[in-house]
């Protein structure tokens, strides 16, 4: 495929949503420009979630007291930490292939440092307004989610703060719930196969290839 009909298909996507299971084609698209990349990313954010959760902690432990200690705690709380970091670079990527972009993993590395503060705080207060809207009532729960799901970016591809990403988010998808709707039925329908050995090895890699499809839905709603 040519890089001016690239560029098209991913200009009509800023046009009309063409569906959670039409906005595939877009997403492996955007994918597939930094692959390498987001594998690389993503099998660090494990390998190094792992390995600090083994030292600190009986990842295998059935001891209730065990998996609840201070230092399992400590653990969990680092892994997620520098998950955090990873998190901003694949977002990153998943923003530069929406736009049609390739980006050298070095340098995606270097440039998600000034938003690790930001996204901390916006991650911690989005999971803070979930739990509390799903304790207070169940129903509200479904109506926050898919309002706040795109502040990381906007945070990122805006240079927002959290605030400003989340209030982004909120009024960015007014109107645009059943578009998240629709991508997390995509998402579930994608995952049905799992069930046998052969749907592991077909789901795994449709679901990679499917990852960058809310930097599409993102791309799509900030260009009204």
């Amino acid at each position: 495929m040519s890089a001016k009909s690239s560029n098209a298909k991913l200009e009509n996507t800023s046009k009309e949503w063409p569906g959670a299971f039409g906005a595939f084609k877009y997403s492996k698209q955007a994918v597939m420009l930094n692959l390498g990349n987001i594998i690389i990313l993503l099998i660090a954010s494990y390998a190094v979630g792992s390995i600090i959760n083994a030292l600190t902690g009986n990842t295998n432990s059935t001891n209730i007291s065990e998996m609840f200690s201070s230092r399992a705690v400590f653990g969990l709380f680092l892994a997620s930490l520098i998950a955090y970091y990873f998190q901003i670079a694949i977002v990153m990527n998943y923003l530069s292939g929406a736009s049609n972009k390739k980006t050298e993993l070095g340098d995606t590395l270097n440039k998600a440092f000034p938003f690790y503060v930001d996204f901390v705080i916006m991650n911690v207060l989005r999971s803070i307004i979930l739990m509390l809207s799903f304790i207070a009532f169940v129903i509200p729960f479904f109506f926050v989610l898919p309002r706040l799901i795109l502040a990381d970016y906007f945070l990122i591809d805006k240079k927002m703060t959290a605030i400003e990403a989340l209030k982004a988010s909120w009024n960015g998808t007014k109107g645009n719930s059943l578009k998240v709707y629709g991508i997390f039925g995509a998402v579930i329908v994608m995952c049905l196969p799992v069930i046998t050995v052969i749907g592991i090895i077909v789901t795994v890699p449709l679901l990679v290839l499917y990852s960058a499809v809310l930097a599409i839905l993102y791309k799509n709603i900030s260009a009204k």
